[in-house]
């Protein structure tokens, strides 16, 4: 996935998502709208998103845990190689699943 055919990694060592709007959708799900960049491309996403909960970390601080997933197509990235096997489908899909899990520190 990091080579030339895809996600290009030396030349393009991030992929960016900045936020822009969040809509609650329910108790403790929500959507994230926001940019998502890869290869210096840019395109609007929406995340569906879950709040998790509270809990300990190790040292006796508290965390809040978050996921949030979303499907693209690589295609709109410029992620286009592809090969034809024998029985005549693709190799590879268009569609990515971006699943993330986020775990930060609530300050006291």
């Amino acid at each position: 996935m990091r080579s030339g055919d895809f996600l290009e990694s030396e030349k393009y060592p991030k992929l960016t998502f900045a936020s822009k709007e969040v809509r609650l959708t329910g108790g403790n799900t929500f959507q994230i709208v926001g940019d998502l960049t890869i290869k210096d491309i840019t395109r609007e996403v929406t995340l569906d998103a879950e709040f998790l909960g509270f809990g300990p970390a190790l040292e006796g601080r508290t965390i809040m845990a978050f996921e949030a997933k979303t499907s693209i197509n690589r295609e709109d990235w410029g992620m286009t190689w592809n090969v034809v096997v024998e029985a005549g489908s693709f190799l590879v899909g268009k569609k990515v699943d971006l699943e993330i899990a986020v775990e930060a520190y609530l300050e006291q």
